[in-house]
């Protein structure tokens, strides 16, 4: 079908590729349990404590913060957001991700996109490579930046980018809270989701896969 929609803003992790049958959201993956091991590393090395008491402080940092630890670590000890995403999420994406041959061709056939991840820098880079698809995207926004979703500054960032009005745009998520963002400010949304479950009213579209955004999309 035709598509009224001049970009396709796509989140990335659960989105562009799909957790293990065992996880249901990132933080169940084994990607982020080996970014938890390097942070309560780095909070030891950094701070100056035992893997103990460094595991203690990312736990009181994760729920104080509702799971933001850069931010709280930051703000509780006065370390750099910026020094912690670029050292704990340094993660060599090869070891858990392999391209797609059919997203890969889904994702050619779509003229304008981007990416908006909540992830840092260090590991968009590292997945978009290790999925083959880091030259397919005209704009690439991350959690190291200061607007970051579900903020509106994100989303409105992006289509100023491209001098786009909202309804111009639809964005790809795994996740109701960014998909509330991008609503908020009038982008139509897609849920990626295998669970049976009622949509909220800011869920235009709901699909269990990428591939399946070819019927709405081209």
């Amino acid at each position: 079908m035709g598509t009224p929609y001049r970009l396709v803003i796509f989140d990335l992790d659960g989105t562009l590729y799909e957790f293990p049958a065992n996880a249901t959201n990132f933080k169940t993956t084994k990607i982020y349990g080996e970014i938890k091991s390097n942070a309560i590393k780095f909070i030891g090395l950094r701070i100056g404590v035992g893997k103990e008491a460094a595991s203690a402080i990312w736990d009181t940092i994760n729920a104080k913060y509702n799971g933001h630890i850069a931010t709280g670590i930051e703000t509780e000890y006065h370390i750099p957001r910026g020094e912690y995403l670029s050292k704990v999420w340094d993660v060599k994406a090869e070891t858990y991700l392999k391209p797609n041959l059919k997203i890969k061709a889904l994702l050619a056939a779509i003229s304008k996109k981007a990416i908006l991840s909540s992830a840092p820098k260090v590991w968009v880079d590292s997945a978009l490579k290790a999925l083959e698809i880091d030259k397919m995207f005209d704009y690439v926004a991350t959690g190291s930046e200061n607007s970051r979703k579900p903020h509106q500054a994100a989303y409105l960032k992006i289509l100023s980018h491209f001098d786009l009005p909202p309804k111009a745009a639809i964005m790809i998520d795994d996740d109701l809270e960014f998909l509330k963002g991008a609503k908020d400010v009038g982008i139509d949304t897609v849920l990626i989701s295998k669970r049976l479950e009622a949509l909220p009213p800011f869920v235009d579209y709901k699909v269990s896969n990428i591939l399946e955004l070819r019927k709405l999309l081209l």
